[in-house]
């Protein structure tokens, strides 16, 4: 079975000194507890890559690997706001980003694989500053297009996993810098990952 993981920076394990991320946690966790060579966990995380990027890698990188499952986690990156001079100059446009998901969704619904779409966590804004920092996330947007992804998975019947109350309260605790998971935040995404993934027999 190819599971294909494709999205931006918490993909690829930005902030987990492990160097594995979650895909990397699922990976060794199919690795132990299934026969042997039965999966093959393909990472293609990319950091900095927003929801258009990520869309043209689905068609050039992942159809010709033809997976079973794709667990595309993205988008984070078009919800940032970026500064200069300490002014905010760039406000997310989510009527770009739903309607670059609408047309995505559109494709995977008609894809022979299954997917599932993991929602964005939460990002720590008690460390963001404008000093030094030439972007920003806010969690009032990410929250605003976690819920346009989420009821737009709905209309296309495809399988949302909500990710953005999982660090709530803990943010300190779980985060690697302003925006990455640490390694206890990774262990976190894993653990409701691989408990849909079997709750829904998308693995066994």
């Amino acid at each position: 079975m190819k599971i294909v993981c494709l999205g931006s920076s918490s993909v690829e394990g930005i902030g987990d000194r492990k160097g594995i991320g979650w895909a990397g946690r699922l990976n060794q966790y199919l690795q132990e507890n299934s026969k042997i060579n039965e999966y093959r966990v393909f990472n293609l995380g990319l950091k900095g890559d927003f929801l258009s990027g990520t869309i043209s890698r689905y068609k050039t990188e992942v159809l010709k690997r033809r997976p079973h499952l794709v667990i595309i986690f993205t988008g984070s990156n078009d919800c940032v706001t970026h500064i200069k001079d300490g002014n905010a100059i760039k406000q997310p446009n989510i009527d770009v980003y739903t309607k670059q998901w609408d047309s995505f969704l559109t494709d995977l619904s008609q894809a022979e694989h299954k997917t599932l779409i993991l929602g964005p966590t939460m990002v720590n804004e008690s460390v963001m500053n404008y000093k030094g920092v030439d972007v920003t996330f806010k969690n009032s947007d990410l929250e605003e297009y976690n819920k346009a992804l989420k009821d737009l998975c709905a209309q296309h019947k495809i399988q949302f996993l909500e990710l953005f109350d999982l660090f709530n309260g803990k943010l300190e605790e779980l985060s690697f810098d302003f925006v990455h998971p640490n390694e206890k935040g990774y262990d976190l995404i894993f653990k409701r990952l691989i408990t849909e993934l079997e709750e829904n027999n998308y693995v066994w």
